[in-house]
């Protein structure tokens, strides 16, 4: 996604924010009843906004960059976090309207903070992660009723239905300060790479494209059993128009999985319709 600089950033600013400011540009904006709308969720942290994905009942998977703020550090607590579920009273997504549940744990993927950084010429230091900015959230209480979790992809899915890519996520709608935010939209995309050397899946634009911000959102398959999730949002290059958009490809972190939905006290069995086997190793950060 695309980096944007607000006027009203420190000399640091927090990556969680320009990184998890979320707009999809062009697209459609998703009404009640798509299944789009049963697991696609807006998470607040302390330092921005990200969209998330229900992938169980009270476990919600976003990108690690949101899980942090503008030096690096993790957000000492879970409560930090708070998920929002579009109930559609309107197409506006309301923080005081709708359903909103608190986190009470919250793990994101250690590797993430070793990733390289740059400097942009407004003197940021920012993330540019090619791997492990995923992580999980656990929710205080299960999801509405009316919410259902969506299964993550095998590789081999998202090679059969990488025609069908498309991704989803909150926020403001154009490059203009004053444009229009607050309701879930969605977008095809075209598949750029899904290759071997980066746990990643590289997209353009199809019918529209993510911007400077859905961070954590899904990237999605279509498959006749429905969809499913191939990637997590993480970030991108260039123009958001033009550009490509990078997600983490979620079924090479098998091994955080694991770990991670065990000490959420969950089991990762629940996140494939067929587990996978693991690709490499993966570790995890000490619980919030």
């Amino acid at each position: 996604m695309r980096l944007r600089t607000f006027t009203a950033l420190l000399a640091v600013t927090a990556v969680s924010l320009t990184l998890g400011r979320a707009e999809i540009i062009d697209g459609e904006v998703v009404k009640k009843g798509d299944p789009l709308a049963k697991f696609t969720v807006r998470i607040y942290s302390p330092e921005g906004i990200c969209t998330g994905t229900l992938v169980t009942r009270n476990i919600v998977m976003t990108a690690a960059h949101c899980m942090v703020d503008g030096n690096g550090r993790i957000f000492p607590h879970a409560e930090d976090f708070t998920v929002v579920f579009n109930q559609f009273e309107s197409e506006f997504l309301d923080l005081d309207a709708k359903t909103k549940i608190t986190a009470s744990k919250a793990i994101l993927d250690r590797g993430y903070l070793g990733a390289d950084s740059r400097h942009t010429d407004q003197g940021y230091t920012l993330f540019v992660t090619k791997n492990h900015d995923v992580g999980l959230i656990r929710l205080e209480k299960d999801a509405p009723a009316e919410f259902t979790p969506i299964p993550i992809a095998l590789r081999s899915e998202i090679d059969q239905y990488s025609n069908t890519l498309l991704v989803a996520g909150y926020g403001r709608e154009s490059d203009t300060k004053d444009a229009v935010s607050g309701r879930l939209k969605s977008a095809k995309v075209k598949l750029v790479s899904n290759g071997k050397r980066y746990s990643r899946i590289e997209t353009t634009y199809g019918t529209g494209l993510t911007c400077s911000g859905d961070s954590g959102g899904p990237l999605l398959i279509v498959t006749p059993e429905g969809y499913k999730l191939a990637g997590v949002h993480n970030t991108g290059v260039k123009g958001c128009m033009t550009g490509p958009a990078a997600a983490a490809r979620i079924v090479d972190y098998t091994d955080f999985l694991d770990q991670a939905m065990r000490r959420l006290g969950s089991n990762s069995e629940l996140l494939f319709t067929t587990k996978p086997t693991a690709k490499r190793p993966s570790s995890i950060w000490p619980s919030l």
